[in-house]
């Protein structure tokens, strides 16, 4: 499955503060295996005003009175107004953190004396479900349920309350925010010892499976900027090599990744490299095994200098519902350049016919350099071949064609960092607007690029090039990503403001 960054995640995020180092919030993910947290050091998010509100501008959703109301629903309160937050009984001058669980999104920020926040919550709550109570490790939660599921609810102990809302399962989430109440941590190991270096007055921590990272937030009123460091297991990048073909690749396109990875990433059979090669050795035929995945891994591995590049055409919403699942989703292309193309050329003819030997289904193309095949996956296609000094194989052929005429401008050198992507906003947003209300039902995939187009389509149209990069940093990563808007007015009601 081609892996393919999340566009949302960055644009749901924090702007820095220049305020003192913040004291630790109340709240952790920690088992939840992929989560996002950030951390304020005061209640309100203040600084984040700025950005929101011209973000907001294409994005409804993004706008500070709709994204504040959307945190405080339980508290039925806007969490980002300051004198909203007072009168709610929330004590404005205290950490706040926000986590996006997998579970429900939670807020936990510090109350004054009164119990008018606690009142204002079981408010709400009486609303939304039939009421529930249960005590957790010195903590009073309290929630609605509905269909024996806690839609919302929250956790008190002292001065410090959770709120979690927005999920399929607010009691877990809960029960996550008491724990990091209890001192376990403000996130994984992994993602505490990622951030050594970092201390932004505003911080993100994440966790994936696999490892964990932080990221100081720094934003203005046009730009978000993410800085931060990632522990992973395997880290994959390498150092940037000299004459790199790949350097400056350029193509018109919603996505474009390049990346130089080490040679134990590029032989790891569960590796970027090996899997898109195995992935096409596995599925070919009924016949087709690891082993014989493995033996085109082993015949074209030392062909292979480490580099990969990976090009996304678009979105096919066909694609979701083709077998294997998911491949044809994103139409997309990989190169990954060869020491010598004509032994790379011998070692890839040998290997697809292992593959026709054991049942798959191949045809010959005519290419003006180079060797390809056509390799049928049900009624769809991969192709794959050895031209203009690089190994590709898309499961699309305008990908495929793309890629290869973006090398023509490409010139090799030593690229700046071991890892790059751009982003094209407005062809990311073409992209997802190909998926209609009638696709949503047809796969989980489609409903969330859907409502991703819905969400932040406009606003991804209106950014600049998105770009970001990462650069091996001892045993974790260091990276940087950045998206900017474009000063232009916008469509649509607020564009009469």
């Amino acid at each position: 499955m081609l892996p393919v960054p999340s566009l949302a995640v960055a644009l749901a995020l924090a702007a820095a503060a220049p305020t003192p180092a913040p004291v630790r919030p109340p709240v952790a993910p920690k088992s939840s295996p992929a989560t996002v947290l950030v951390r304020s050091p005061k209640a309100g998010l203040p600084d984040l005003r700025a950005f929101l509100a011209e973000a907001g501008q294409w994005a409804p959703m993004l706008r500070p009175v709709e994204f504040g109301k959307a945190l405080g629903a339980v508290l039925g309160t806007d969490l980002l107004d300051p004198a909203a937050l007072q009168a709610a009984g929330a004590d404005g001058e205290a950490p706040m953190s926000v986590s996006f669980l997998r579970e429900a999104t939670v807020v936990c920020l510090s109350t004054v004396k009164g119990g008018k926040a606690l009142e204002r919550a079981r408010a709400t709550l009486a609303g939304s479900g039939q009421p529930a109570k249960q005590a957790y490790k010195g903590a009073q939660l309290e929630g609605a349920v509905a269909a024996k599921v806690w839609r919302a609810g929250v956790a008190t102990k002292g001065s410090a309350m959770c709120l979690a809302s927005g999920g399929t399962d607010a009691l877990a989430a809960l029960k996550e925010a008491v724990d990091a109440l209890g001192g376990q941590g403000l996130a994984t190991s992994k993602a505490v010892r990622a951030a050594a270096g970092l201390d932004a007055p505003v911080m993100g921590y994440f966790q994936v499976p696999g490892g964990g990272g932080a990221f100081e937030i720094r934003a203005a009123k046009s730009s978000l900027e993410l800085v931060g460091r990632a522990a992973l297991e395997g880290q994959p990048l390498g150092k940037a090599k000299d004459g790199d073909v790949l350097v400056g690749l350029s193509a018109e396109a919603p996505m474009v990744l390049r990346a130089q990875l080490t040679p134990k990433a590029m032989a790891d059979p569960g590796g970027a490299g090996a899997s898109v090669l195995q992935f096409l050795a596995s599925n070919a035929c009924k016949g087709c095994d690891p082993v014989t995945s493995q033996a085109i891994l082993a015949a074209l591995k030392p062909e292979l200098v480490g580099t990969v590049a990976a090009l996304v055409e678009g979105i096919d919403p066909a694609g979701a519902l083709q077998r294997p699942a998911r491949y044809y989703l994103f139409p997309h292309a990989y190169v990954l350049p060869v020491k010598d193309p004509a032994k790379a050329e011998k070692a890839l003819e040998s290997s697809v016919k292992k593959l026709e030997g054991k049942g798959a289904k191949l045809t010959k193309l005519e290419t003006a350099e180079g060797s390809a095949w056509s390799v049928a996956l049900g009624d769809r296609e991969v192709r794959v071949g050895v031209e203009k000094g690089v190994l590709f194989i898309g499961n699309h052929a305008g990908a495929v064609a793309r890629m290869l005429g973006a090398l023509g401008a490409a010139k090799p050198a030593k690229a700046e960092h071991a890892m790059s992507f751009t982003i094209d906003g407005p062809r990311a947003t073409a992209a997802l607007r190909r998926i209609s209300i009638m696709d949503v039902p047809k796969s989980p995939e489609l409903a969330g690029l859907f409502a991703v187009g819905v969400e932040i389509g406009s606003l991804l149209k209106a950014a600049k090039p998105i770009t970001g990069w990462a650069d091996p940093d001892g045993a974790a990563l260091k990276f940087q990503a950045k998206l900017e808007l474009n000063p232009v007015e916008p469509m649509g009601p607020a564009a009469g403001k």
